[in-house]
Formats: structure tokens, sequence, C-alpha cells
């Protein structure tokens, strides 16, 4: 058994951590039971349908209203999706995480009298649900290099979907980050590479259904000028 303490948890929304906002979050990954019973049967039948993923995130509001902040996403995020990262235990390499498309369905906001003020958020998952792990935690990258990998003891042959979120980014002209992969941990070719970074962002990068991933990945950066790129990536195979 491998149990932690919440303490530990961390999420990413777009290009910032919101840990320093959160008190906790659920999350809900839910499956359709499509009705088949017939009259020949003596009991009710299901087979599985659609799956879906929903987030609850319970936070306290930053009013700072610049832009990337807490205040100005959730006041944007309706119209515009967020790639949204969820790590229950942490963010060390290898860490267990949730990647998703996430849409903001609801937000409710709370002022008491004698207490802080609140945002309750609802998050409605687009598309799949993917569960990876952490390829390089959160790190200050200002040089040209490749992370330790990280090893699933086998390939797999239905590609995945990657996740990154610059959190910060300063004099630099530009960082590109590219997902590896290896059958050997020794011999390497590019698995995926996300835009080319130049300032904080955050990007979901899909790799198609049917591509071959192999046993071995890791992250590697491919940096020009002078400065540092901070940022947490992640991975799910399907």
């Amino acid at each position: 058994m491998a149990f932690v303490a919440s303490l530990n948890s961390r999420l990413f929304v777009g290009s910032a951590s919101w840990a320093s906002y959160a008190r906790g979050f659920t999350y809900s990954d839910d499956t359709a039971m499509l009705d088949v019973t017939t009259l020949a049967d003596t009991s009710k039948q299901y087979v599985p349908g659609q799956r879906t993923g929903t987030v609850s995130l319970d936070l306290l509001l930053d009013t700072v209203a610049a832009a990337g902040g807490e205040f100005a996403t959730l006041n944007t995020w309706k119209g515009t999706p967020q790639v949204l990262s969820l790590a229950p235990s942490g963010t060390a390499r290898s860490a267990e995480t949730w990647l998703l498309q996430a849409n903001q369905s609801n937000a409710t906001v709370t002022s008491p009298v004698a207490d802080v003020v609140t945002a309750a958020v609802s998050i409605q998952c687009d598309g799949g649900v993917d569960a990876g792990v952490v390829l390089d935690p959160t790190t200050a990258i200002t040089t040209t290099t490749s992370s330790t990998s990280v090893d699933n003891s086998a390939g797999t042959s239905n590609g995945g979907v990657a996740h990154l979120h610059v959190t910060a980014f300063s004099g630099l002209t530009s960082d590109t980050i590219t997902i590896e992969h290896s059958t050997n941990n020794s011999t390497w070719s590019t698995l995926g590479t996300f835009t080319a970074v130049t300032g904080t962002t955050a990007e979901r990068l899909v790799i198609a259904a049917g591509t071959t991933v192999n046993r071995y990945l890791r992250v590697t950066d491919t940096i020009v000028g002078v400065g540092s790129c901070t940022r947490f990536v992640s991975f799910a195979r399907r």
C-alpha cells in the first residue's frame, strides 16, 4: 500500500500551479451504463457506454485580476477550455496524474461574514479521461537537456496524451520541448513535440491512436537564448 497525505496533492490549470489557491479537489470518473434488458431476462442487464470525468475544486479566491491568475481564469474559463492536470500524491517523477481537457460548468463564489472569499468550481472533462504519470517535475530549465527517463516496463500501441504547463519564463528566446521514447533507454526518437515556448503557456498534445509508445519516456528541452523556463510535463498512455 502507498497512502499519502493530501497536503502532497498538486494541480495545474493552464499556465499556473493552483495548489496555493486550492483547499481540495474531487475527481469523478463515470461510465454510462446502457440498459439492454429484454423480456427474457430475469434481472437487469447493462453494457458500458461512454465515459466522462468531472472535477470539483474547493478554492480560496485570489482577487488579483492579472492575466493568467485565478480570478482572470475563472472569468474566462467557460469560453476557453483549460489544460488541467491533477497530481494526487505530488509531482515527483513517475507519480500518478489525471490529464483532462477541462471546461468550467459552474463557479459559485461565497463571501461569508468573518471568513474568506471562496470559490466552488465544477469542471466537465471534454473528450477522453486519461490517467498517466509525471515525466518531469516542475523544473527550471536553463540549458538544452534531457530528463531522467520513466520506465513503463513495457511498450504500448494506442498513442497517448501529454500535458505541458509552463509556469514561469524569462530571458530565453524559446524552449522547444519534446517527448522522446525508447525501447532500450539508450537510443531515443521523437514521439511528439509541443509548440515552441516563448512565454508562460499550457498545451495538451495528443499522440494519435494506433501509435506505438515505447517502454521508456523522457523530456528533452532545446533552449535558445539565456534565461529560464519552468515547466511541468506529464504523459498518459492509451
